[in-house]
C-alpha cells in the first residue's frame, strides 16, 4: 500500500525554564478552565516554584509546568496544563519530563515528588515512574481545601 497522499506534520515548539509572564499565566489558566486569578496572586504563586517548564507555539504560550517544594528532598507537580487545542501532539509529556529532569538535579538523595492527579490522568504519570495511591507503603493521598 502506498503511503502517496498521506502528509504527516511535524509540530515542533519551543521549551523554557522560565516562568511565564504574569498577564499570560492569568490568561493561560482561564483559558484552560482552571479559573481566573488576579495578577496579584499569580505572582506569589509563580514565586514559589523550584522547577518551571513553559511552552510555546511562537510567542503564544500553550503549555506549563511546575513543580514547588522545599527544594531538597519534597517536591510536588503543581501545574502541567497544556491547552485543550495542543494536547496529544507530546506536549504535556515533553514538558514533564524536563521538569523531572531538572528536579533530579537538584534533588537530594532520596527525595520524592508527589503529585494529585485527575480522573483518567494515571496511565500518563504511571508511564514516568510515579504509583498510585493508597497503598500499603505509602497511605492515601489527601487534600484540604481553604
Amino acid at each position: 500500500m502506498s503511503n502517496y497522499g498521506k502528509i504527516d506534520i511535524l509540530m515542533t515548539y519551543s521549551y523554557n525554564y522560565e516562568q511565564p509572564d504574569v498577564s499570560a499565566f492569568v490568561e493561560f489558566r482561564e483559558k484552560c478552565g482552571w479559573g481566573r486569578l488576579d495578577e496579584e496572586t499569580a505572582q506569589r504563586t509563580l514565586t514559589v516554584g523550584k522547577v518551571n517548564v513553559c511552552a510555546f507555539d511562537g510567542a503564544k504560550l500553550i503549555g506549563f509546568g511546575r513543580i514547588i517544594g522545599d527544594g531538597a528532598i519534597y517536591f510536588y507537580v503543581q501545574d502541567l496544563i497544556v491547552l485543550e487545542s495542543y494536547q496529544w501532539q507530546g506536549i504535556g509529556e515533553a514538558i514533564l519530563t524536563r521538569l523531572l529532569s531538572k528536579t533530579r538535579k537538584i534533588a537530594a538523595t532520596g527525595a520524592i515528588v508527589g503529585l494529585m492527579s485527575t480522573v483518567g490522568t494515571e496511565p500518563f504519570y504511571k508511564r514516568h515512574g510515579f504509583v498510585a495511591r493508597p497503598n500499603d507503603k505509602l497511605g492515601a493521598g489527601m487534600m484540604l481545601s481553604l
